[in-house]
């Protein structure tokens, strides 16, 4: 069974590939399919501040190529004793937001070890990221999005 899964967000340009394998996003099952236009890779880390009280911290890295996607992350909020970490990557695109570029990752997780699927969105608006990259990730319910305060996201091949 081949699966597309189109990522679409409002008023985002989103081009790239999207690639399900195994169990997909946020609990689909799927066979091995993916559609492959454009390389590129994500790298960063940082914090943004959190909704709740005090910081998120994160890294991720992930790469789009001709073979598939690879990749991991790891999120972590002290507040809430929220640990996650990203166990692969079944879906990338890369777009631009107001100008800048743009990766939406997912895939599947664990959130304090309870597997889950995951959705990261990096924006890279400039060196420094300080202010100007942003970061978003959901994960079973666990939402957190914002500016970095600290860190950079660098996307390549994009634009």
């Amino acid at each position: 069974m081949r699966v597309l899964r189109l990522v679409l967000l409002a008023s985002v340009a989103l081009y790239g590939v999207v690639l399900a394998s195994g169990l997909g996003a946020f609990g689909t099952s799927a066979g091995s399919a993916y559609q492959y236009q454009y390389s590129g890779s994500v790298t960063g880390s940082g914090t943004i501040d959190s909704s709740v009280k005090g910081q998120v911290s994160f890294s991720v890295t992930a790469k789009l190529d001709d073979t598939g996607a690879t990749g991991s992350c790891s999120v972590n909020e002290p507040a809430t004793k929220t640990k996650i970490k990203c166990l692969g990557v079944t879906s990338m695109s890369f777009g631009t937001v107001g100008g800048c570029p743009t990766a939406v990752i997912q895939g599947p997780a664990t959130i304090n070890g309870d597997p889950t699927s995951y959705q990261i969105v990096a924006v890279d608006c400039g060196t420094p990221g300080v202010g100007h990259d942003s970061f978003s990730v959901e994960a079973d319910g666990f939402a957190r999005s914002g500016t970095l305060t600290s860190g950079n996201i660098t996307i390549h091949g994009v634009g």
